[in-house]
């Protein structure tokens, strides 16, 4: 009943769209600001950030794709909503973790050196780090930012949460990461996975 009712309340509500490249932290700044200067403040803001295939890829700031949008893109925009746009006493601020986090055996260090190579075609990184485990350790940092901000918010009033979604099957599997995605793909993904609008 209450599904119903909240998705009757959305089906009322004006949408309106912008964008923004958690790839370019100067892209984060000015939609940050943009949305701050033109809109009234949210009470929920949702970050949902996810790069699945390990590329050479680099972002605007020079660091590997996937952390580089997976946590510090995301982290800066979710760190700002919680700051300076939702709303403060009542505001709440969700990050978009995941139950692979689990799968992080890696020391997270203050550099990328274990993000750096996405060469091997095998599925590894030269130095031996699975495609997929970095993909894990970037949601293990979601979970980490996502506490390191509650207690940064806590005097504004701002509730800041990771969650877990479960498996949703999207537009986005795991393409190109090795056997393991492949059997992923197939006995989860196509399969048993929640779809989008359940997710």
């Amino acid at each position: 009943r209450r599904r119903g009712a909240a998705w009757s309340h959305v089906q009322r509500c004006e949408l309106r769209t912008a964008t923004v490249d958690l790839a370019d932290l100067e892209s984060v700044r000015a939609f940050v600001a943009r949305v701050a200067e033109q809109q009234p403040p949210p009470d929920v803001f949702v970050q949902n950030a996810a790069v699945l295939a390990f590329t050479e890829r680099r972002t605007r700031q020079d660091l590997p794709e996937l952390m580089g949008v997976n946590h510090v893109g995301a982290y800066a925009l979710a760190r700002a909503f919680a700051h300076r746009v939702v709303r403060a006493r009542t505001g709440r601020v969700l990050m978009v973790a995941s139950g692979a986090h689990r799968a992080c055996t890696l020391p997270l260090r203050g550099d990328d050196e274990w993000l750096l190579d996405a060469r091997a075609a095998n599925g590894t990184a030269q130095r031996g780090v699975a495609r997929l485990t970095a993909y894990a350790c970037s949601k293990l940092c979601t979970i980490l930012s996502a506490q390191w901000l509650a207690a940064d918010v806590r005097a504004r009033g701002v509730t800041v949460l990771a969650l877990h979604p479960g498996v949703v099957r999207t537009e986005a599997p795991p393409h190109g990461l090795g056997v393991a995605a492949r059997l992923f793909k197939v006995l989860v993904h196509d399969t048993i996975a929640m779809d989008a609008w359940q997710g």
